[in-house]
């Protein structure tokens, strides 16, 4: 069985053959005529050259650090070079463009029209001739402008990235000067609402007749007299309560005593009385005295009985002027006792009277707060003036760099001779060989 088969395959090689060489004239006709045409329409074509620009883009920011705080880390984005990918083929990049380098009338002298183009039609052929692309596995744009004028294939590349990079920074700046607008609006509008507010403070103070000693300072403490007046009697009701527990208490301990306990304490207790201690040194003088008589005279020598009849004049002195020490002592805590209650008294009053003052005062001191709430607010709105101020006006170079200008090139891109000549060739062949089988075929 194999020998038919190996048979059969070389008959229809050389049936194919057969053909081949039958209707070789209509092959020869049909490669050469396809390769001609495909050699003159590649050499009549003008040729088209092409000039690219490479450019480095970030996410808008400034090129050095903001007055206050730092700058927001960029997060990954997939989207974002896609999405500059269209901003550059946008017609706000390209519309600036067109006008920059007057390529409606070029194009109208180029292509032999009447009338320059519209700009809309000059924005569809612009589009039309370029490509944007991410260069070479970089996170560099490529911007590749395609003409019949290599010098202008060159500016059209250069200005896009131009007009570009303007345009970011533009609408960078724009976007900080409207949002610095709406702040100093705000502002306006804050400081506004603080002088209505600092009115109806005023006025509410002159109502209620407050004496608020934090007024000129703005501060939103509540502090009048009252609260000052209770304080101060609490106070001196603290000290008089201390004043009566020490005179209370010294009194305790002498009124316990005996005589001679007291001729030997009181001067200690309650220094200062110069007639007790003059009695009290005559008394001992007196008393020493009388013990050297006694122990030379006896009992009814006239000079013992002298001395003995004054030490009871002076003792009889010393017990009426203790006497009149403790009693002073007495009303003195009887003074400190009265003292105390009229400054309980004088306390609860204050206090009663701050709380009533308090209630009163309320909408006043509500409104001082809301004040200065409002003047807070209106503080940090200035600050974020100024700080907006001074980042708007950091430099944002880095934003659109570029790295390779667009420079004329001297050789075509299109069209490809030889790729074009060799594609004439393949399909010659291929159109010669099945137009014979085809041929072929009908016979």
């Amino acid at each position: 069985k194999p020998v038919p088969q190996q048979s059969d395959s070389k008959l229809h090689f050389l049936d194919y053959w057969r053909i081949i060489r039958i209707r070789k004239t209509v092959i020869l006709a049909v490669f050469l005529l396809v390769v001609l045409t495909t050699a003159l329409v590649t050499y009549i074509l003008k040729p088209t050259y092409s000039s690219s620009v490479r450019i480095a883009i970030e996410k808008d920011s400034a090129d050095i650090t903001p007055l206050i705080g730092m700058q927001m880390s960029q997060q990954h984005d997939p989207y974002w070079v896609l999405t500059e990918f269209e901003k550059i083929q946008s017609k706000v990049v390209l519309h600036p463009v067109i006008d920059a380098l007057e390529l409606r009338n070029r194009w109208m002298k180029r292509y032999n029209l009447k009338q320059p183009l519209t700009l809309n039609e000059a924005f569809n052929v612009l589009k039309k001739s370029i490509e944007v692309d991410q260069y070479r596995n970089t996170s560099l744009i490529e911007i590749t402008a395609y003409s019949q004028d290599k010098e202008e294939a060159a500016l059209i590349a250069q200005e896009i990235a131009e007009q570009y990079k303007s345009v970011r920074e533009v609408n960078l700046q724009s976007m900080a000067n409207a949002g610095i607008d709406a702040l100093k609006q705000q502002y306006a509008d804050q400081n506004e609402k603080v002088r209505l507010k600092q009115a109806d403070l005023d006025q509410l103070r002159e109502e209620l007749n407050i004496s608020d000693i934090y007024s000129a300072e703005g501060s939103s403490i509540g502090m009048t007299t009252e609260p000052q007046i209770v304080l101060r009697l609490e106070q001196e009701r603290t000290v008089a309560e201390a004043k009566l527990i020490r005179f209370q208490t010294l009194f305790n301990e002498l009124e316990a005593m005996t005589l001679d306990q007291l001729k030997n304490t009181i001067l200690t207790a309650m220094p200062g009385n110069l007639r007790l201690t003059h009695l009290l040194n005559e008394y001992d003088t007196t008393r020493q005295a009388l013990a050297r008589l006694s122990a030379i005279h006896g009992p009814e020598h006239p000079e013992r009985k002298s001395l003995y009849t004054l030490l009871e004049e002076i003792e009889t002195q010393v017990t009426s002027e203790i006497t009149g020490v403790l009693r002073g002592l007495q009303s003195q805590v009887n003074a400190a006792q009265n003292e105390l209650n009229e400054l309980t008294a004088a306390v609860e009053n204050a206090k009663a009277n701050d709380a009533l003052k308090t209630a009163k005062y309320r909408p006043y001191f509500t409104a001082k707060r809301d004040l200065e709430n409002l003047s807070k607010i209106s503080d940090m709105i200035m600050i974020r003036i100024l700080q907006e101020t001074v980042d708007a006006s950091l430099p944002t170079e880095s934003i659109v760099e570029i790295y390779d200008p667009a420079e004329p090139n001297d050789e075509p891109v299109r069209p490809k001779k030889v790729l074009n000549i060799a594609l004439g060739v393949l399909v010659g062949l291929i159109a010669g060989v099945g137009l014979a089988f085809f041929i072929e075929y009908l016979d």
